[in-house]
């Protein structure tokens, strides 16, 4: 079952930055790039892509109002020979092949836009639709849950324990996925030695094919319990009296 899911995707146009399919970087969930009334409004968005659906449908443009605003899309193969260009953003694909999208985005009306933000807005059919993670502490660990609203291809979860949110971190487990569903499936676990005061829990969701994606990092702040709350738990980690 295909399961599309709307995704905001990095704007790159800045110097430094990649425009053109030969350095394009990887989709970027969730961001926009800001430009002032000084900024050329004309930028060129290029990213790598590959999906578990037959076909993508992107809509590049500002986050203002732009009576001339023209869109011209160029999806290539992973060697930046172009496939196919239009101004629509609709694209037939193959399952699972890795492409690159361009689209040059244009504004040449920019009276009274002021501070813009150029973002794209996409389409996809992911692996895993994720809904989000919770973590607690309790007397026997550090408890994990998170869930997903469908799966399609995916092979295994990572739980890394971080002791901030930007460094590498340990692999604590590594759960098997459900590969294939279409409903609802709630995964949980327990770090039984966690470190005390604040952590950090980084989830990752792997692939059939190998690839990754973090899917949240969650901080947990835990305490060491005192001997009058000691265990035993069941597996839930709730204390049995």
């Amino acid at each position: 079952m295909k399961t599309l899911i709307p995704a905001l995707l990095l704007a790159t146009s800045v110097v430094g930055q990649p425009d053109s399919c030969d350095n394009a970087t990887e989709f970027q969930y969730f961001h926009c790039e800001s430009y002032q009334p000084d900024q050329a409004y004309s930028v060129n968005l290029c990213y790598f892509f590959h999906t578990s659906g037959s076909y993508v449908d992107f809509n590049f443009g500002y986050f203002a109002y732009c009576p001339d605003l023209t869109v011209e899309y160029t999806l290539y193969n992973i060697l930046c020979d172009s496939v196919t260009s239009n101004t629509t953003g609709y694209f037939d694909i193959a399952p699972d092949v890795y492409y690159v999208v361009c689209g040059k985005v244009s504004c040449d009306d920019t009276t009274g836009l002021g501070v813009a933000q150029v973002c794209t807005a996409e389409l996809l059919a992911l692996p895993v639709e994720f809904l989000g993670m919770t973590g607690y502490a309790t007397d026997a660990g550090v408890t994990l849950a998170w869930s997903t609203a469908t799966e399609h291809g995916s092979d295994r979860f990572e739980v890394f324990r971080m002791r901030t949110n930007l460094d590498r971190g340990e692999l604590l487990t590594s759960l098997r996925a459900a590969g294939y569903s279409a409903s609802r499936i709630d995964y949980r676990w327990t770090d039984v030695s966690p470190n005390p005061g604040l952590g950090f829990y980084r989830l990752e969701g792997i692939d059939l094919d190998g690839s990754r994606r973090v899917l949240m990092i969650l901080p947990v702040t835990w305490t060491v319990p005192d001997r009058s709350s000691l265990g035993p738990w069941d597996l839930l980690g709730r204390q049995v009296k």
